[in-house]
Formats: structure tokens, C-alpha cells, sequence
């Protein structure tokens, strides 16, 4: 068969057959509905003339010609061409009407072209009218950081990637979004023209921030303090350490090897430092911080120099038009030693510098690891009676069986914490909570306990409570 029923149509490999029928059908005479192509008129190529001078042996044999041709054969006109001068002619006169044709459609190409060009010069004049008018528009409805974000997307969407630049200013506006999401930030990138990650990172190491205090920060804040309300120059100052391991690194910039123990301001010595210190300003009434300095120490910074750095950084905030009232440090033995030696106590929270007090204050996320650490490695006693760790355990002992649980966030890791566990906060903050506490007092009504037994379950359940909704200023 050569019918293909699958796609209607005849198939592709069929071999027409020659059938010997007894009656054959009649041969289908099909008249042609398209008429043929009207003869075209072939014009007379024309002769041109040709400027070539004959050659020395044409010329001879036109001298010499009359003498060898018969008499008769002079008054019959010109000698006609022979066949290859024919051939040669017709040729010269095809390539000349090839030549003209092909003229004639570069001339039509590059009208063509210099009118597109004309409309895209109008198209770009009319755009720019438009882009100008937009902007005005926008300035005056839009806020100015808006506008900048608005003005930056229309200038780079006329660019390709690997032509971006940005302004100091767009580089800040970027920076302070990275800081506040980096997440975000790299899903913002993949819809809005914003510089990359290594873009900004290039641009914070531009930026020398030696050790001690910086007075480029400090001269910075100072112009932002001249148009601020009083009450935002308020800042508490906090300070914090944490331990590196020893490395030593070149530094090309600079010329000059780092890793060496360093407070600022010339202040180095040949000590390999492990121990880093920072210091931190905040608002009190405003949401703002900033990072105002930072030093290398071999081992945890001594209570003497860190106090002659936090005096220091007190009275550089005055001359920059802020006020510092409150300090905040962790628990750690270097700042007990230095508020001790400022003359701190419980009766008295403050010291003076310069006749103005400070207020000092405990880390809370410090305080409440203190707290969950004393609760497990001593116990409190509360009202008479005692708060042991084996309460919590006997607590998730019994909870982890149950299918709905009352503390869903209590996992083992709070219970029995791992190597390195008691340093993060969320393990604290998770067994300080009210659930655990509701899980406490309900563990006691289920296993109906009584007498003293009872009172320090419920003593534990006030005190998880109560942990978090202290007044921390005031404890």
C-alpha cells in the first residue's frame, strides 16, 4: 500500500506499481490553471567603443592588407567582427548590466539605512525628552532615596552588565541593605540592577579602619550629630572580646605585618595576639549603632588597659556632641575587675567621668547563660525551697514519650548540653520560658505529688517564669 492511514498521506518509501487491470480507467486530462510566463523582450546590447590602441601586429596587417586582398573585396564596407570579439562584447555588456543592477540596490540599501538612522536619532532625542520628564515627575513625588533607587535602575538598564558603575552614593544605599539582609539582598539582585556581593565587600576594604578609636567615624557621627534632636545624642557604649587563633599576614597596603598584639595609635608590641576587643555605640531613644574601636590583645585584655580605653572612648563621644550614660559588658573576670576598680557595687551602679555618671548594666543574653548555668551546676534556693537541675530532667524524661508534648521546643541538647552548647542563647532562653514552666507545674498535678517535693516543682515553675520577665536594669 502506499497510502499511510496513520498520517493520512502517502508514504514517504512507496514504489508506484503497474497493475494489469481488464477495463483501466480513462487518463484524467488536468488543464493548467496557472498561466506560463510572458516572453521577456531582449533588448540589443549596446557596442561601446572600444580605447585600446591595436597592437603593432594589427597594424601591419592593415598596411600590408591592401596589397594581398583582391580589389574587389575593398568597396564592400567593414570588415564584420569575428566570433570571440562577439563573445567578448556580449560578455562586457552582461557584467556592465550586472554591475548597474547591483549599484542601484546599494544606493536603495543605504537609503534605506539613512533613514532608520534618522528614525532612531528621533526615537532617541523623543526618549531622552521622556526619560527627563519622568524624573522630573518622579522627583517630586517620590523621597529622595527612592528616587535615587528609581534614577539608578533607568540609568543601568541602558547598559550591559559588564558596564556597571555606581556612585558613592548608590554604593552606601547597597551597603546598608546587604547589612540589614544579605539573604534579601541576593534575591533583590536577581531582579533589580544592584551590585554584587564581591562589588560591596571591595568597597569595605577600601575603607582603613585601623585600631583604637577611629576618628573618621567619630568626625562622621559628629557632622550627623549637628542636625539631630537631644535626646537621640543619648548612646550607651558596649563593649565585648572574643578569641582568634594566631596567625600571622602581610599587609601590602600598608607594608607591615599583622597579627601582632595592637591597642591603636602607634601602640604595638611583639606579642602574637588571640583576643580581639571591640567597641560599640548605640542609641538609647534611637534605633542606630556603630562600631568605634577595636584592639588586638595576647590573651583576654587586662582590666587596667581596658579601662583607660572605655574612659577614653567616653570622653572622644562628648567632643563628637554625643553623651554616653550607660556602659554594658558580660560577666566575664577582666570588666568585674574594672568596675570593681571604678568603685561599682550593687548600692551603686555607676561611676563618674568627668562628673557625669554612667549607668552599668550586665550583657542580657550573658546574664540569662549565667543563670541557666547556675541552675544546673548549683541550684537555687527559693522561699525554702530548692530548685535542682533534675527537675527539668525528669521533665523532659516524661514529655519526650508523649505524642502531644508540652514543651515541643525542649530537645536533649537543652537537657544534657553538648560541647559548646552552653555558649549559644536560644538554649537558655528556650528552658527560661513560660512553657517549660507550664510543663513543670503540670507534671506536678499529673504525678500528684505532695509536700516538700511538690513545693520545690512549683518553686521551679515560678522560677522559670519569672526569669525572663525581670526587669534586667533593675536586678
Amino acid at each position: 500500500m502506499s497510502l499511510s492511514y496513520r498520517h493520512g498521506g502517502l508514504k514517504w518509501d512507496a514504489v508506484p506499481t503497474i497493475v494489469d487491470a481488464p477495463n483501466p480507467p480513462p487518463p484524467l486530462h488536468i488543464e493548467r490553471k496557472r498561466k506560463p510566463p510572458k516572453p521577456r523582450q531582449e533588448l540589443p546590447c549596446k557596442k561601446r567603443k572600444s580605447n585600446v590602441p591595436p597592437s603593432s601586429e594589427q597594424s601591419t596587417v592593415n598596411v600590408a592588407g591592401p596589397s594581398s586582398v583582391a580589389e574587389g573585396d575593398i568597396g564592400d564596407g567593414p570588415a564584420e567582427p569575428s566570433s570571440s570579439q562577439q563573445d567578448l562584447l556580449a560578455l562586457t555588456a552582461v557584467r556592465e548590466h550586472s554591475l548597474k543592477m547591483r549599484i542601484r540596490s546599494l544606493k536603495c540599501k543605504l537609503s534605506k539605512l539613512r533613514f532608520k538612522v534618522k528614525q532612531l536619532r528621533q526615537t532617541k532625542v523623543s526618549r531622552a525628552g521622556n526619560q527627563e520628564f519622568v524624573l522630573k515627575q518622579l522627583q517630586s513625588l517620590l523621597p529622595a532615596k527612592a528616587f535615587t533607587f528609581v534614577h539608578t535602575q533607568l540609568r543601568m538598564s541602558q547598559r550591559k552588565r559588564q558596564g556597571y558603575w555606581w556612585t558613592t552614593q548608590d554604593k552606601s544605599f547597597f551597603l546598608s541593605l546587604w547589612h540589614a539582609s544579605p539573604k534579601c539582598y541576593r534575591l533583590l539582585c536577581r531582579v533589580f540592577s544592584m551590585p554584587s556581593v564581591r562589588t560591596l565587600q571591595k568597597t569595605i576594604q577600601a575603607v582603613e579602619f585601623k585600631t583604637g578609636f577611629n576618628s573618621n567615624v567619630l568626625s562622621t557621627m559628629k557632622k550627623a550629630m549637628e542636625t539631630t534632636k537631644p535626646m537621640d545624642k543619648l548612646c550607651a557604649i558596649i563593649t565585648d572580646e572574643m578569641s582568634l587563633k594566631e596567625a600571622l599576614r602581610y599587609d601590602e597596603a600598608a607594608d607591615r605585618v599583622e597579627g601582632f598584639e595592637d591597642f591603636g595609635r602607634g601602640q604595638r608590641t611583639h606579642y602574637v595576639a588571640n583576643y580581639v576587643s571591640a567597641f560599640m555605640v548605640r542609641g538609647l531613644f534611637t534605633k542606630w549603632k556603630q562600631l568605634l574601636g577595636y584592639c588586638f590583645t595576647s590573651g583576654p585584655i587586662p582590666h587596667a588597659r581596658l579601662q583607660s580605653m572605655l574612659l577614653d572612648g567616653i570622653r572622644e563621644l562628648r567632643k563628637a556632641g554625643m553623651e554616653c550614660l550607660v556602659f554594658i559588658c558580660d560577666q566575664g573576670a577582666g570588666n568585674r575587675a574594672m568596675l570593681s576598680r571604678l568603685g561599682v557595687t550593687k548600692d551603686q551602679p555607676f561611676f563618674c567621668v568627668d562628673g557625669v555618671r554612667v549607668f552599668c548594666l550586665w550583657d542580657p543574653p550573658h546574664l540569662i547563660k549565667n543563670i541557666r548555668n547556675n541552675w544546673r551546676h548549683h541550684g537555687f534556693t527559693l522561699d525554702g525551697a530548692e530548685i535542682t537541675w533534675d527537675i527539668l530532667e525528669d521533665l523532659y524524661a516524661y514529655d519526650s514519650r508523649q505524642d502531644i508534648r508540652l514543651c515541643c521546643r525542649l530537645t536533649k541538647k537543652h537537657v544534657h548540653l553538648p560541647p559548646f552548647a552552653s555558649m549559644r542563647v536560644r538554649f537558655a532562653t528556650q528552658v527560661l520560658s513560660h512553657s517549660v514552666a507550664v510543663g513543670i507545674k503540670t507534671l506536678a498535678d499529673i504525678k500528684g505529688l505532695t509536700g516538700q517535693r511538690q513545693q520545690n516543682y512549683q518553686a521551679a515553675a515560678r522560677f522559670c517564669e519569672a526569669s525572663l520577665t525581670a526587669s534586667i536594669p533593675n536586678s
